[in-house]
């Protein structure tokens, strides 16, 4: 049977409760003594702000406090921020320890660890805040989430190294088929390094025999373009590829760049430019053969 006093750890006593609304009563009234501005400001502000006493329990909060961590502020309001985060590690207490001291501490995309397993990004700033007599009542904490920023780059990194591993060369040009980019593939197919292409008129690189207005043309329209191209290398060697180029469009809509996947198939045409000829030679000569006709009797 469990212990009488262990259910007292989970049920608020009458003392405690008073207790807690004695502190909440004597915060609110040191917070009274802040400028109506500066709370005013605190309250209309885009960053999650909240403002605890010495204890660390809530005297105020912004709605983009509450609204980003889904609280509500008549939940809060007297409560231990340990309460409402349970799973807040020694190094935010720590921080929270030396602010309440008189620190002024900040971080950029801290990863903060949930006990479901997952994380938040947050940027952050903590700071004390005084009364009049100059006293420190408590600390602010200013926080935003940036979970969506920071993972957003980080598929924007593990992205750019699966093209830039890619076999395929690839290569991205503006609307003025100018070269933006270049993958590692495209560059040892025209002999070219990054630098030497970028900005360079992807025109240089391509036959003659092809224009790419046409090309970017049906971009626009279809959404793609398929064909093989005679590309030329910086050396002044040509050769074939299979060409897939598609729009890249912003967040309007609007056709800003095109991307080509290309794939040498010089050698793949050679052989199949190889296989017609012998096949065309096999029958040339079966055609130049004479007709023989042999008859027999039954017995051979």
């Amino acid at each position: 049977m469990a212990k009488p006093q262990a259910e007292s750890q989970h049920v608020p006593s009458a003392t405690r409760i008073s207790k807690l609304e004695q502190d909440l009563a004597a915060c609110q009234a040191k917070l009274a003594g802040v400028s109506p501005m500066i709370l005013s400001l605190i309250q209309h502000s885009p960053v999650a702000t909240a403002i605890f006493d010495t204890n660390m329990c809530y005297i105020a909060a912004n709605t983009a406090s509450v609204s980003s961590y889904n609280l509500a502020v008549q939940d809060i309001l007297g409560i231990s921020h340990f309460e409402i985060f349970p799973d807040i590690g020694n190094d935010w207490k720590n921080v929270h320890t030396r602010c309440l001291q008189g620190a002024h501490e900040s971080r950029s995309e801290d990863p903060y660890p949930r006990d479901d397993g997952s994380h938040m990004w947050l940027d952050w700033s903590v700071y004390p805040w005084l009364v009049l007599d100059g006293e420190i009542a408590g600390i602010v904490m200013n926080t935003e989430v940036v979970s969506g920023q920071v993972q957003a780059r980080e598929e924007a990194r593990v992205f750019r190294k699966l093209v830039e591993s890619s076999s395929e060369g690839i290569v991205i040009s503006d609307l003025n088929n100018i070269i933006t980019y270049a993958n590692g593939a495209y560059q040892s197919m025209v002999g070219a390094h990054g630098d030497d292409l970028i900005g360079q008129s992807l025109m240089r690189y391509v036959g003659s025999g092809y224009n790419l207005d046409d090309v970017n043309d049906t971009t626009r329209k279809q959404g793609e373009w398929h064909g093989v191209i005679d590309h030329k290398q910086a050396s002044g060697d040509t050769f074939l590829a299979q060409v897939v180029s598609f729009a890249m469009r912003d967040n309007t809509g609007a056709l800003t760049q095109r991307a080509s996947i290309c794939r040498d198939v010089t050698d793949e045409q050679r052989l199949r430019r190889r296989l017609i000829d012998n096949e065309q030679r096999l029958q040339m000569l079966m055609n130049g053969l004479p007709v023989m006709l042999l008859a027999t009797d039954l017995a051979g």
